[in-house]
């Protein structure tokens, strides 16, 4: 997103987290990340996505996008499928140095 619109857009989900409790983490490409007590979160995610459908708005001369919503809880986690192997790799490496079977230089 150019630099103009990008700011729009981040001024737009951050006037949504300024009306609520959830703690703004940061753009990801395309999606916001955020954390919220468990018992405001439904309410701050239609606060994001109206200011997202606001952001989008202003960029788009009207035109609001639609969004999608991905909820994880404790002790879920992102994860990308395009990232499975490095992170399996780390993991197993992680176990060997716990285990003692091998040393990090």
């Amino acid at each position: 997103m150019p630099g103009a619109h990008r700011t729009r857009s981040l001024a737009g989900s951050e006037e949504s987290t300024q009306a609520s409790h959830h703690r703004y983490a940061e753009h990801l490409h395309d999606a916001v990340l955020m954390a919220a007590p468990v018992d405001q979160l439904d309410r701050d995610i239609e606060r994001m996505r109206a200011a997202m459908a606001k952001a989008s708005g202003l960029v788009l001369d009207g035109f609001e996008l639609r969004t999608d919503v991905n909820i994880l809880r404790h002790p879920d986690r992102y994860q990308d499928p395009r990232g499975m192997t490095m992170w399996q790799r780390v993991m197993e490496l992680i176990s060997q140095r716990e285990a003692g079977l091998c040393e990090i230089a």
